[in-house]
């Protein structure tokens, strides 16, 4: 299972243009919310183990870790999508926060 991005790369980058003046006014409050949602310092084995109700142990011993893993990355991307639509950001302008960091890469 792999993300699917819904946008092209010119897409996003445009949308991050006025995703930029939304979220400027209130970027300390967004930060703070995202880093809510995050599990602190603990590793990502044990983030995704929570998040699916079960030890590292049995997720190291999974035969289904690596989709536990996507699974994991896909909720974290959506529920970080969510924060940026709290402040008014569109699903695209949303999406461009997100990929910020990886827009050249796609």
């Amino acid at each position: 299972m792999t993300i699917k991005v819904p946008y092209n790369k010119t897409e996003l980058l445009l949308a991050a243009i006025t995703a930029c003046s939304k979220i400027e006014e209130n970027s300390e409050e967004i930060a703070e919310k995202l880093k809510k949602l995050s599990d602190g310092d603990i590793s990502v084995n044990e983030s995704v183990a929570k998040h699916n109700g079960i030890s590292v142990l049995d997720l190291i011993n999974s035969p289904n870790m690596p989709y536990l893993i996507e699974q994991w990355k896909a909720h974290c991307m959506e529920q970080a999508i969510l924060v940026f639509k709290e402040y008014g950001l569109t699903e695209k302008e949303a999406w461009s926060c997100v990929l910020s960091e990886h827009l050249e890469h796609l």
